[in-house]
């Protein structure tokens, strides 16, 4: 869609939301469309546009709409986000006051995509959202499909040759079995980075046929190599932080974690209380496929799940009970509070 757009000679700004700090939060993201948009369309005098000193939420809703008007018949723009329910709590993002839906200018058109609400999409509600703003124009409304079994096979082999990768046809057949019944390039996607780690010996597994089985299995995996302490604490604390979580803090608050420690110093107890900074290193490295950099005003870099899904089915992995959801934020309360900064925290009994 995006390519029949610009053949035409238009303007087509893309964003996946959740993947970068400029498409995380709706504030980053109205400042980054406008800056862009204001950069290719000049306005009534024939400038282009910086957007750099807007800081209050409205005004900069009121730019972004201003913007908006500067499509013409020669240069129609089209603006295409991807994911909406991506965005976090900041300014109500996902309530999509800020997004413009009706009474658009004559040569602009958005397009936006949205998990639907069910299960535990429920409290985002996004869909829910654009249905009772655009009451009556149900033509506006597409469901997306799934992806058809060739094209599936076309996509698998581009990823695994992307990766300089290629498996067996009796490899191929097990997951084209498994996308038969999903149908989703989210599906595609972790399936293939699985398939990367294959060897032509290797023993076709069990895939699952949907992505939280499959995100399940990824899970396990992690587990064996890393161990269940260390991978259940980090991937709890990943999950939990609103805005993501640099590796430093995620080394620090698995020293404050006693079960975490004791998993990896199995044969004696450290002088002083701290992860070996490679663990929590060489788990990250091993999801950065499935992980997505941010970063803060300071430039620290840092991780969070690529998609929402992976925030799903983390929950109801590693924080499962209102017992332990509690525990983890607690850690994480008294490691950002301070409370074991200027003294030792005492080890339990395992590992005293």
């Amino acid at each position: 869609a995006s390519a029949r757009c610009a053949a035409t000679g238009g303007v087509v700004v893309v964003r996946f939301l959740g993947t970068t700090p400029d498409s995380s939060n709706v504030h980053a993201l109205l400042k980054s469309l406008c800056g862009q948009i204001g950069r290719i369309l000049p306005d009534v005098n024939g400038k282009g546009t910086q957007i750099t000193n807007l800081t209050d939420f409205k005004d900069l809703c009121a730019e972004f709409r201003g913007m908006l008007s500067r499509a013409n018949e020669m240069t129609p723009l089209t603006i295409f986000l991807d994911s909406v329910d991506q965005l976090d709590d900041s300014n109500a993002g996902r309530r999509l006051e800020w997004l413009p839906v009706t009474n658009l200018p004559a040569h602009t058109r958005i397009v936006v995509s949205t998990l639907p609400d069910d299960g535990e999409r429920l409290r985002f509600q996004c869909l829910s959202m654009l249905r009772r703003r655009l009451v009556g124009t149900h033509e506006q409304f597409v469901e997306v499909r799934t992806i058809a079994q060739n094209s599936g096979r076309t996509v698998l082999t581009y990823l695994l040759r992307k990766s300089g990768r290629c498996i067996t046809s009796e490899q191929q057949a097990a997951i084209m079995v498994g996308f038969q019944n999903a149908g989703t390039p989210l599906w595609l996607t972790i399936a293939a980075q699985w398939a990367c780690s294959w060897k032509s010996f290797t023993p076709t597994p069990v895939i699952a046929p949907t992505v939280s089985g499959l995100i399940f299995q990824l899970f396990d995996r992690v587990e064996q190599v890393h161990g269940m302490c260390l991978t259940s604490a980090a991937l709890a604390y990943c999950t939990i932080a609103r805005h993501g979580i640099s590796e430093t803090e995620m080394q620090e608050l698995l020293s404050l974690d006693d079960d975490a420690l004791a998993d990896s110093y199995e044969w004696w107890v450290p002088p002083v209380r701290i992860m070996p900074p490679l663990l929590p290193t060489r788990l990250l490295s091993d999801l950065q496929p499935y992980l997505s950099n941010r970063g803060d005003e300071s430039g620290v870099r840092l991780v969070c799940w690529f998609h929402r899904q992976f925030i799903e089915t983390a929950e109801s992995t590693y924080l499962p009970t209102e017992k332990v959801r509690v525990k983890r934020h607690t850690e994480m309360v008294e490691y950002f509070s301070g409370k074991w900064s200027r003294k030792m925290k005492p080890y339990n009994p395992w590992l005293s």
